[in-house]
């Protein structure tokens, strides 16, 4: 089964939308912070490359803290995300739009490394938890898109802790449509749901640091495209 990206978006699961708000507090090559309102929905969200720093994750949901705190591990990203939401929306709403703010957080930052140093643009990694299997590629293109394939071996689990799968996806889709990055998960192997959308978040980190290696060759380019 394949999920494509769509129409679909954060701010419409419920219909009715308010224009979002998002002040960059500050962005360079090496760090990006923005501060970013939707309705009753607050984002603080600071990523910084470089050494290790302590960095703090809350989102309010604790199972989607912890696949947040290994995409940040294995992406080598400084990650500090802060949810304020008084919103009444479900989750899947919340989830997605943490999705797209890490997404333009992301986009700034690579724009402004391509400013100076140039970026490889594209990663590829595989994501090994427990019993389950998974493999990610992402390629920073200009356009956004994020297709997600479930094998055969891979159960429908519904639910991950205190959120859907669907939420989960739409994590993906929204991210891929802020980077304005083409986005392919292919969920090979999974048993059980924590260990299936773990094995996914390592995948999607590393792949990310692999796509903001530095490449000169890519210096000042907006659009990557592949090369025949």
């Amino acid at each position: 089964m394949s999920v494509s990206s769509g129409g679909k978006t954060a701010e419409g699961v419920t219909g009715k939308t308010t224009k979002p708000i998002m002040k960059v507090v500050e962005a360079n090559t090496q760090a990006v912070e923005v501060v970013k309102t939707v309705e009753d929905l607050n984002i603080k969200c600071r990523i910084s490359m470089g050494p290790r720093v302590d960095w703090k994750i809350n989102t309010g949901i604790k199972s989607f803290d912890k696949m947040l705190n290994m995409f940040a591990q294995y992406s080598k990203l400084n990650l500090n995300i802060d949810v304020e939401n008084k919103s009444l929306k479900p989750t899947t709403w919340l989830v997605g739009n943490i999705g797209r703010t890490l997404g333009e957080v992301l986009a700034i930052l690579a724009r402004e490394r391509n400013k100076t140093m140039g970026m490889k643009a594209f990663g590829y990694s595989q994501g090994l938890y427990e019993e389950a299997f998974t493999e990610i590629r992402i390629l920073l293109t200009g356009k956004g898109g994020c297709w997600i394939t479930r094998g055969v071996n891979v159960k429908f689990f519904g639910r991950i802790g205190e959120i859907s799968e669907e939420a989960v996806k739409l994590f993906f889709t929204e991210f891929a449509q802020a980077i304005k990055g083409t986005l392919h998960i292919d969920l090979i192997r999974g048993e059980a749901p924590y260990s299936l959308w773990y094995a996914t978040f390592i995948a999607f980190g590393d792949a990310l640091r692999q796509a903001f290696t530095e490449d000169e060759w890519n210096k000042k380019q907006t659009i990557v495209e592949p090369i025949a």
